[in-house]
Parts: C-alpha cells; sequence; structure tokens
C-alpha cells in the first residue's frame, strides 16, 4: 500500500567517499575528442542503416521462403488430389460385382474405359500375389528383391492402400500402389496398380509464367518421380547429398533450405511431404536468381554509407569547436551547483566531464542504495502479510478515505483496482449485530486507546458471510497529530465453523449417549428377565451389546448420516455369528438407511442371529439363512429372513425379548408389520412398511 511506503523515513549518513581510480583516464586533447566525435555520430549511423537494409533483406528473404514453402504446400496438395482422386476410382473399381462374380474379363474392361489417358495398368492377385484373368501379368523376377512383395504383403494385412517405391539400382518403369479388396471373408485379394512415370507430371505441371521455380516430387527412398521441366533427365535420380544433408539437419516434416542441386547449383528450395504416400514434394529455384534483388540492394547501401559518411565527417568537423565549448560550460555548471558559483571560466579540456560523471554516480550510487532498501523492506512486510493472509487498510479521519491493499478485497470480496469504500460503506456491509461493535471502537481511538482488536461478521456481495479479525492503530502525523489509522484484517471464518461444529458434536455426542445408556440399561433388565441364569444372562446380553455396538461403529463412521442396508446387515450378523455369516446370504438393492432406522433394524438382525445360533440355522453344521428384500411396484419396502436346514422349531411360551423386538418394538419403531412364523426347517420373518419409513434407494453404495 502507498501508505506504508510513505511512512518510511530514510536512514542518515554520510556519502561514501570516492575511491581513487587508477584506470581513469587522463583528460586529453581536444583533436582525439574530435576523433571520436565522429567516429560516435558516423559509426552508429552506418550500423543502423545497415541494420535497417539487413532486416529489409531479411524479410525480403523470408516472403521469399515463405512463397517458396506455400508453393510446396500447394504442389503437396495437387500431389494429394491426384493420389487421392487415383485411389478413389481404385477403391470404386473394387466394388464391382464382376469381381465377385470372378469374371475379371467384365473388370479389366471397366479398368480400362475408367482409366482411360492416365497410363494406369490395373492387376488382381491373390494372396500369393498371383495374377487372375491376366496371363501377361506376372509379377517381374525382382519383385522380392525390390520389396515389392512386403508392400503388397502389408495391403493385404490392412484397409490402408500401400505405395512402392522406385529401386535404388536398376529399371525405373514406375511405381505401384496396393490396395486389398474384400471380395469376401475367406478370400481377400489385392489390387495392384502400376503407375507410369509420366502420372505425376500433372501435379508438378504448375507453371504460372514465374519459370524460375521447378517443381520436384521425390519417393521414400529420395529418388525422383516427377520433375516439372526435362522429365526424363531427372527420373530415377537420387536427390542431391547436399540436399539431403540440409534436409536432414531441419528437424521438421517441411521446411525451406539452401543447398547444391544435381548440377552443382546453390538452390533454394521448400519441401514438404505427402500426407497419403510420405513422398518429398519441393520447388526451387537458383539461389542466384531469386536473390538477385536483395543483392542490389546491399550495393545501393554501400554507396549510400559512403555518401553519408563523408558528409557527416565534414558536418562535424565544423560542429566540433562549438560542442566542445558547450561539454566544458556544462561540466562548468555541474560543479559550480554544489558552490553556488554559476559562472566559470571555460576551459580548453573537457576533463570535466568525468567530474560531472562523478557527481551524477555518487548521487546515483545512493539514491540507488535507499531505494534497495526500501525495496527490501516493502518485500519482507508483504511476505509477511500474504503469508498471513491479512489484508492492510489505511484510513484517512480527515478525508475519511480508505486505501486498500488487493488481499483486502479479496478478503471483503470486492473487484481488485477497484475504489476502496468509505467507513460507513465497508460497516453497512457488516453484520447488523457487529456493527455497532465496530462504530465504538473506531470512535474510542484516542492518544490514550490508541489501537483495537476485534472480531466480526462481514457480508459479501456473493450473499456469503464471513467472520474476520481486524487489528487497528493511530499513526500521528508529522505535527503528532493522529490523523491516520492503519490496521489488518484477516479470515477467521474456519476456526470459528470449527469450534461452532465442535460444540454441536459434543452436544450430540452427550444426547446420544444418553439414550445408548437408557437403551443398554432397558436390554440388560430385559435379558435377565428371560435368562434361565447368571451365563446365560451375560452370554446373550453380551451377544446383543457386541451387535448393538457394530450399528453404531457404522453410524459414527459414517458421520451420523445415512449407512448402506447390506453393511449393516452383515456388521449385525457377524458380530454375533462370527464365521456363521458365511452361510447367510443376503440379497437386495443398494438402500440407504438413517442411524434411527438403522438401530432398529440392527436390533431386529441381532435377535434373529441371536435364535438362529441358538435354535435356528446357525445351531447346525448344514443351516443356511436367506435375507432379502426389494422395492415392491406400490413403494412399499418388503423384507423377509429364511432359515433351511435347521432342526425342527416350534414356537414356544411364554415370548421373551427377542420375540418383543422382532414383533414389537420394529413394528411399532418403523410403522410397519412384522410377522414371525415357525416353519418345520426353520424361522420365517417377513417384514413390511412404506419405503419412506426405511430410507431411499442410493446409486453409489459408499
Amino acid at each position: 500500500m502507498n501508505s506504508l511506503e510513505g511512512d518510511r523515513k530514510f536512514g542518515g549518513g554520510e556519502a561514501p567517499s570516492e575511491a581513487p581510480n587508477l584506470w581513469a583516464p587522463k583528460p586529453c586533447p581536444i583533436s582525439w575528442h574530435l576523433i571520436a566525435m565522429v567516429l560516435a555520430v558516423l559509426v552508429p549511423a552506418v550500423t543502423i542503416s545497415g541494420w535497417l537494409v539487413a532486416r529489409q533483406i531479411d524479410n525480403a528473404r523470408e516472403k521469399i521462403e515463405r512463397n517458396a514453402q506455400a508453393r510446396a504446400d500447394v504442389l503437396a496438395l495437387a500431389t494429394d488430389n491426384v493420389v487421392t482422386g487415383l485411389l478413389a476410382t481404385l477403391k470404386a473399381l473394387a466394388t464391382s460385382p464382376a469381381l465377385a462374380r470372378k469374371d475379371y474379363a467384365t473388370f479389366y474392361e471397366q479398368t480400362r474405359m475408367s482409366l482411360e489417358g492416365t497410363g494406369v495398368d490395373v492387376v488382381i492377385r491373390d494372396k500369393t500375389l498371383s495374377p487372375l484373368g491376366k496371363a501377361n501379368a506376372a509379377l517381374p523376377a525382382d519383385l522380392a528383391t525390390r520389396g515389392d512383395d512386403q508392400i503388397a504383403f502389408a495391403a493385404l494385412a490392412s484397409n490402408t492402400a500401400k505405395f512402392t517405391d522406385l529401386p535404388k539400382t536398376g529399371e525405373v518403369a514406375g511405381i505401384s500402389a496396393w490396395i486389398r479388396i474384400d471380395v469376401s471373408k475367406s478370400t481377400p485379394l489385392v489390387l495392384q496398380a502400376r503407375i507410369p512415370p509420366s502420372f505425376l507430371s500433372q501435379a508438378v505441371d504448375t507453371d504460372d509464367g514465374e519459370n524460375i521455380w521447378i517443381s520436384t516430387i521425390a519417393d521414400r527412398n529420395n529418388r525422383i518421380i516427377a520433375h516439372s521441366k526435362d522429365f526424363a533427365l531427372y527420373f530415377g535420380q537420387t536427390l542431391s547429398a547436399d540436399v539431403l544433408a540440409a534436409s536432414a539437419r531441419n528437424t521438421g516434416n517441411s521446411g525451406v533450405i539452401r543447398a547444391k542441386g544435381l548440377r552443382g547449383t546453390p538452390l533454394l528450395q521448400a519441401y514438404t511431404h505427402n500426407k497419403s504416400t510420405g513422398w518429398r514434394v519441393s520447388t526451387h529455384a537458383p539461389v542466384e536468381i531469386v536473390e538477385q534483388e536483395m543483392n542490389r540492394d546491399w550495393n545501393r547501401f554501400i554507396g549510400i554509407a559512403l555518401t553519408l559518411g563523408t558528409l557527416a565527417i565534414g558536418v562535424t568537423s565544423l560542429l566540433a569547436n562549438q560542442l566542445s565549448k558547450s561539454v566544458s560550460q556544462l561540466s562548468a555548471n555541474a560543479r559550480a551547483l554544489a558552490t553556488g558559483v554559476v559562472n566559470l571560466p571555460l576551459s580548453t579540456s573537457i576533463s570535466e566531464i568525468r567530474d560531472l560523471n562523478n557527481v551524477l554516480v555518487e548521487t546515483t550510487a545512493e539514491l540507488a542504495r535507499r531505494k534497495s532498501e526500501l525495496a527490501e523492506s516493502d518485500y519482507r512486510l508483504r511476505m509477511a502479510l500474504d503469508a498471513g493472509g491479512m489484508g492492510v487498510w489505511e484510513w484517512d479521519r480527515a478525508t475519511d478515505t480508505m486505501t486498500w491493499d488487493p488481499v483486502q478485497f479479496d478478503l471483503t470480496g470486492l473487484p481488485r483496482g477497484e475504489r476502496a469504500p468509505s467507513v460507513q460503506e465497508f460497516i453497512s456491509h457488516v453484520h447488523e449485530e457487529n456493527r455497532q461493535l465496530i462504530t465504538d471502537a473506531l470512535s474510542k481511538l484516542s492518544a490514550e486507546n490508541p489501537a483495537f482488536s476485534l472480531e466480526f461478521r462481514y457480508n459479501r456481495p456473493d450473499g456469503s458471510t464471513r467472520w474476520l479479525a481486524g487489528k487497528g492503530s493511530m499513526v500521528p502525523d508529522e505535527e503528532g497529530r493522529p490523523r491516520r489509522v492503519v490496521g489488518v484484517n484477516f479470515d477467521i471464518t474456519a476456526q470459528k465453523e470449527n469450534a461452532e461444529h465442535t460444540g454441536a458434536l459434543l452436544r450430540e455426542i452427550s444426547h446420544r449417549s444418553k439414550n445408548m445408556l437408557a437403551l443398554i440399561l432397558a436390554m440388560s433388565r430385559l435379558t435377565a428377565r428371560d435368562a434361565t441364569d447368571v451365563q446365560s444372562h451375560v452370554h446373550n446380553f453380551s451377544l446383543r451389546v457386541a451387535g448393538l455396538a457394530a450399528s453404531q461403529d457404522l453410524i459414527v463412521a459414517a458421520d451420523w448420516r445415512d449407512i448402506d442396508l447390506c453393511d449393516l446387515a452383515k456388521a449385525e450378523i457377524k458380530a454375533i455369528a462370527h464365521d456363521g455369516i458365511k452361510r447367510v446370504k443376503i440379497e437386495g438393492p443398494d438402500i440407504a438407511v438413517d442411524p434411527q432406522v438403522a438401530q432398529t433394524l440392527g436390533m431386529a438382525f441381532a435377535e434373529l442371529t441371536l435364535n438362529a445360533l441358538a435354535h435356528g440355522a446357525l445351531s447346525t453344521a448344514s443351516g443356511e439363512i436367506l435375507l432379502t428384500w426389494k422395492v415392491e411396484p406400490n413403494d412399499d419396502f418388503s423384507m423377509s429372513w429364511t432359515e433351511v436346514g435347521g432342526p425342527s422349531c416350534q414356537e414356544t411360551a411364554p415370548r421373551g425379548y427377542g420375540m418383543a423386538v422382532i414383533e414389537r418394538f420394529v413394528a411399532q419403531g418403523l410403522k410397519a408389520s412384522s410377522t414371525i412364523n415357525f416353519a418345520a426347517d426353520g424361522v420365517r420373518w417377513n417384514l413390511t412398511a412404506p419405503m419412506a419409513n426405511i430410507g431411499q434407494l442410493s446409486v453409489n453404495k459408499n
């Protein structure tokens, strides 16, 4: 903040004395300075002019290179179009019904008519590359040597057209395109299109009147397969080693290079690569021709530079005398500022420039030192404030204006850079219950009470409310009057929320603990009523407490929110039956139940499991239990506990605590219908209740 910087005062101290400089230049005659002056004028002028001309030439060269690259890109596009058109024609021919009928004569007649004038010859071959329907289309003897067979088999293995290259040595009759044909799933064929050397001439024939540019297409082995001029002379030749080396130094797929061609002529060449075939497409012209105009520009510059240099030397010589007098007077006046003397005698030497420089250096060094100290102090302060998330503000009481730093804007939710609000505008956003607190704190500021510290709620423009802590202190002005108040604010919302959450949590734990103790006490009394001896009472009571603890563990882990019904059933049954849970099959959709429902159903599961261990399916080695639930179409929830494979059972009287829990406690707690039947091989328990009393279906099980 500006206020923070304005409060800092420079420290005192004397300026450092100048150390003797053994390397300082001695005063020189004026003639030496005249020579230096001429050079000082001439050299920069020539340098700047040369730089401008060089920039102009570079721009012209870049323009030529861009045009050349554009020509290469257009040529690549034209090549793509020619190749794409040929492939489209071949793929269309490959769909001919004649192939499915193996009527190759009709097919070849169709290809002849479609490709008439192109010179392209088509041969259909089977998966062994034997020709079909053309007796004279046998493979050349050197097909395997050239690698055509590998490319043909690669085309058979994919749906992508493949192109052969010219052989590195030997005959250069042309190239072939290989395309897979799926006449049937079991017998794929391959179409070979033998492309004559003259076919690609239509792509490189782009003469637009500028005959200096020559277009070339080379295959992936860098052998020329198309040339816009003297095609017969260049076809099949490999690009020059200099061109290939220059291209290798360029890491991109395209670019502009300077290299010697096949005839040793330095060329400017722009190249790129065809997307569909990988061929190298380029256009080139002799460097000497394309840079003729640039060379003329250099010659004109040299002539102009010599003329200007001569004029500069003459004019500088005439003005040198007057300039030296002006400089001497300037140096004398600079020294006179410290002594109060303005008029000094004119000296014939200009060594006074060094004296003036020393004065400026001393002043500049002192200012730099103080500025560095100020910057370091401000940086440390800013780092400390940012680390604490503190917003700094200043209130000018006389003008009632506020100055904020960026963090203060962030704390209050206002955009940075806006005008800081007045004190009254700020207080208007404070929560109404805390406004008087701030008003009283500001009104009580005095020499005896110069500082304040408080906490308040602030309503941000986005509708949120944040707790802020504020500390402020009065700062006296030069005359000792308490005109300004400087302070900081920082966000304590998290601390307030944590304290409030902790209090609520403690109250909830106290309430639930009382309820749990009452439930355990009632459970103990009712268990004791049904027990025949102390040992049975302790055993059954311990298991019931373990089941209750299992459900409470789930509830606490979920922070007293909804828990999964399946997790509840597994936890309750395992807490009592232990390994017996392996014989309990649980099926049903994911349903989330609240803590009260979880506690009620958990007690039912515990009592059913206790009964199964003592008298039911889990009391035998082969007994099993099926626990299922579902949501009926009318939104009713139904659950069933079915025991099979257990001993023969029958209802006993009187009914004890477990039956009371299963029948009455569950029915009353869930407003449900609960029925239990004692079948020949085990207990059948059914529960029906409105789904709203149980919970809700959950998409993702936690």
